[in-house]
């Protein structure tokens, strides 16, 4: 069974930025937005450590990390292909019935089909590290995580990429999600900001 590299990058580099649109301009009376505004600040956070560590980890390894495809003129990346489900996909698999979210990263060359789906068990203290699951561990047990709750969208200009996040709630563990926002992260607005500026950008 194929599992996810602790080398491999969110995005594709570290300029993609939020897309804002008319959804996010929109008054919501969710009780849940804080939280779900918590969990995609903790998510990007992660997503900033994963790139600087890989970065450095293939500077100091001499290796080119592994991404989403390289973007040519005229090149459109390949779809990925339907895993074979195995009983090996149950075990020691880090979605449990016990996980409140997950972050659900699906990728496009500029408007293009989609050739990536990734997923991410949210961790139960947002300071940590998510984890990520393959397609063949998903399939096993994501059947509770259909609901869409929440949706955010990067752009990079530079590779002509497009990155959607979408949370997908636990809906066995609705009105109980275990979810310390404690000392959140405020602030990266790209996979390589910070600051103050970056909180202006992310502020939904």
């Amino acid at each position: 069974m194929s599992t996810p590299s602790v080398v491999s990058t969110i995005f594709c580099c570290g300029s993609a930025v939020p897309v804002h649109d008319s959804s996010h301009m929109k008054l919501h009376n969710d009780p849940n937005r804080e939280l779900h505004e918590a969990i995609f600040q903790s998510f990007l956070a992660f997503a900033v450590r994963r790139q600087y560590s890989t970065d450095l980890l293939s500077l100091i390894m001499g290796f080119e990390p592994e991404s989403s495809p390289p973007s040519t003129p005229g090149s459109i990346p390949q779809p990925q292909q339907a895993p074979v489900f195995s009983l090996g996909a149950l075990e020691n698999n880090p979605l449990t019935p016990q996980t409140p979210y997950v972050i659900h990263v699906t990728s496009r060359h500029d408007f293009g089909p989609v050739y990536s789906h990734r997923y991410f068990v949210c961790p139960p203290d947002l300071d940590q590290d998510w984890v990520e699951i393959s397609l063949i561990q998903w399939f096993a047990r994501g059947e509770p995580f259909k609901m869409k709750a929440e949706k955010w969208d990067l752009k990079c200009k530079n590779d002509c990429k497009f990155f959607r996040m979408t949370l997908r709630p636990n809906l066995a563990m609705r009105g109980c999600y275990p979810v310390s926002v404690g000392g959140s992260q405020q602030g990266e607005s790209s996979v390589s900001g910070s600051g103050s500026d970056a909180q202006s950008r992310l502020d939904f």
